[in-house]
């Protein structure tokens, strides 16, 4: 049953529980996760969800000092999925418990982390907030690692006191760095008018609460998001303007 499933960790002898405080600890784990109601069902008649949470109430009985997350809500559906994201955040507030959480999905990452840590092949390649990874990615690994649809990337070259996009389709003040860069502009950070150099619609998408472009502009094919306050079509024709405030600038 779920019960004997949450007591199972405080029977072993290096915990020397007495029943009463095993039967507290997994009341208290129950209505927390508001799984009271499955206490006395089989394990193996348990949802996706139900499963999820009586192995999170395993850790809880233990009351650690630390939890280790390891991907818990991969094997979910997205609606469940974003039902336990909300919980755990929850549930850790609760609790002041630190965890480390583990996780290939960036909403996960960037909605319950108050630090990240972005690693590729065994190394961290960056820590830091939310905020500070996604809007300052150190490079254009860690850049694409966040953000939906993904960061565009651009060549750009310095001319002067400018750098001079493809086709010349942006001239923005060169800040730093020297010869060819890489340029690293976030979708949201794209306005579709406003610019010099054509580009051309290909696909629209509707986000519900703002429309995703693919743009083939200036030899480039990049994502815009757009305010629903306008419509777009396949085949028409837009002028996009890069926030140069917004942009990201990388050795190539």
């Amino acid at each position: 049953s779920v019960r004997r499933n949450l007591e199972f960790p405080l029977k072993a002898p290096r915990q020397q529980l007495a029943s009463g405080e095993i039967d507290q600890r997994v009341g208290w784990a129950a209505e927390l996760l508001k799984i009271e109601r499955l206490l006395d069902r089989s394990a193996a008649r348990l949802s996706g969800g139900e499963m999820q949470r009586v192995a999170i109430g395993q850790a809880i009985v233990r009351r650690p000092r630390l939890f280790l997350f390891d991907e818990p809500l991969t094997n979910l559906d997205a609606k469940l999925r974003e039902s336990l994201r909300l919980e755990l955040a929850l549930l850790r507030q609760e609790l002041g418990i630190p965890a480390i959480y583990v996780t290939h999905d960036q909403a996960e990452a960037l909605s319950m982390g108050d630090s990240i840590a972005v690693l590729a092949e065994g190394r961290i390649l960056q820590q830091g907030s939310p905020e500070a990874i996604y809007r300052q990615p150190v490079s254009p690994v860690v850049a694409r690692q966040l953000g939906q649809p993904a960061i565009n990337i651009l060549s750009v070259q310095r001319r002067g006191d400018a750098w001079i996009g493809p086709n010349e389709a942006e001239r923005m003040p060169a800040l730093s760095g020297t010869g060819e860069m890489l340029l690293g502009v976030r979708p949201e950070d794209i306005a579709p008018e406003g610019g010099r150099v054509p580009g051309v619609v290909r696909v629209v998408e509707d986000a519900g609460a703002a429309w995703i472009l693919w743009v083939d502009w200036a030899g480039a094919s990049i994502h815009i998001i757009a305010s629903k306050e306008r419509r777009f079509a396949p085949g028409e024709t837009v002028h996009p303007r890069i926030d140069a405030e917004r942009a990201l600038l990388w050795p190539r």
